[in-house]
């Protein structure tokens, strides 16, 4: 789903906002973007939280900004139509006043391409639906609604499967190059990343050169990839270009996270305040080879390794080190002063991807 080109607060009542509405939920339904990206586009559009639940199917609300909410009671003051007469499905934005006169367009819109949304979910037909893949992997979506999904998608229900999240290929390196056909088949853009589904026939733990930055799940049986989704999103947050300026590997499996999975789970404000990761995140602006030394000196056993690596002098690496030592104010070429350089690079990598766990649709315990 493209990002929203203009907000209703930002909108006058007329003849174009309505065609910006019916355009945007036009183009939604088109790239067969899921419920969630159905449910996200209408709080953004609306500037306002928006929800929708089917009884024993899904249920999902989604803030303004994007961020995926837990239930709760339908406030009386919220804006509310039914989702398909007979079925007991709602629809919602959760503004109690002023109301904006879009509302109910923006409700008709969500209703109708999420009608085609659930229809087409619920009838088998092997083949690429982003919308499936989507349901597949969402927490909130009840079991059955879940591998129904997969069965439309031709998966067994019986079988295992990774997911893989990457970034989206747009964002990628240029040249970007192609996707890996093993992440083409079922695959479905939940901003800001794309998912994929790997089943075990066709698996796929990682390639040199797939041309986007992935996380990777271990394999588990078809009825657990919402909990898959969030390894591989865990993972994701934990690589890098693998480039000086932003040093780690480009695809990671949660298997190998050890650890350092534990680290995913952190608020980023709790990041964000460590003060090891400050002084580097404020120091690195201004002494562009801090980062690429930091990396180097952690990633070697030696320094002239580290020294080879960053193609300089071995002395030239120990003045660097002592200018290292006063910025972080403890050595940094010690064992301990290493080990607490490398989790602060760690740190500081996991805040610059917190968008990927806090914002993202699908909902990501502990990352709310």
């Amino acid at each position: 789903m493209r990002d929203l080109f203009v907000s209703m607060s930002a909108m006058e009542p007329g003849v174009d906002t309505a065609e910006k509405v019916i355009t945007y939920f036009d183009d939604l339904a088109a790239s067969h973007a899921g419920l969630g990206g159905l449910v996200r586009g209408a709080a953004v559009l609306a500037d306002c939280g928006a929800g929708l639940s089917v009884p024993g199917r899904i249920q999902m609300r989604v803030a303004a900004d994007g961020h995926r909410l837990e239930s709760a009671p339908i406030d009386p003051g919220w804006t509310v139509l039914p989702l398909d007469p007979g079925t007991g499905g709602l629809i919602w934005l959760e503004r109690t006043s002023p109301h904006h006169p879009a509302e109910r367009l923006i409700l008709e819109r969500l209703a109708a391409a999420a009608r085609i949304v659930l229809n087409r979910t619920q009838t088998p037909s092997p083949g690429h639906d982003p919308a499936s893949v989507e349901l597949l992997l969402d927490h909130s979506a009840e079991r059955a609604t879940r591998l129904k999904a997969a069965q439309r998608l031709g998966l067994p229900a019986d079988g295992r499967a990774r997911v893989v999240v990457t970034m989206a290929l747009e964002h990628a390196p240029q040249p970007a190059g192609k996707l890996p056909p093993a992440l083409a088949r079922w695959r479905a853009r939940i901003n800001p990343v794309d998912a994929s589904v790997i089943p075990l026939t066709t698996d796929w733990t990682g390639d040199p050169a797939c041309p986007v930055r992935a996380g990777i799940s271990p394999a588990l049986p078809i009825d657990e990839l919402p909990t898959g989704w969030q390894m591989a999103i865990r993972a994701l947050r934990l690589t890098g270009e693998d480039t000086p300026a932003d040093p780690g590997p480009r695809q990671l499996k949660y298997e190998d996270l050890g650890i350092s999975a534990l680290l995913t789970e952190l608020p980023p404000s709790a990041i964000a305040a460590n003060p090891d990761v400050r002084v580097l995140q404020e120091t690195a602006h201004s002494k562009p080879w801090l980062i690429p030394t930091a990396a180097a000196l952690t990633g070697h056993d030696t320094k002239r390794q580290a020294a080879a690596q960053l193609h300089i002098h071995h002395s030239t690496l120990d003045e660097r080190l002592h200018s290292l030592h006063a910025i972080l104010g403890y050595p940094p070429s010690t064992p301990q002063g290493r080990q607490r350089l490398h989790l602060t690079l760690t740190l500081l990598r996991l805040l610059r991807s917190a968008d990927l766990g806090a914002s993202h649709p699908l909902h990501l315990p502990g990352n709310q």
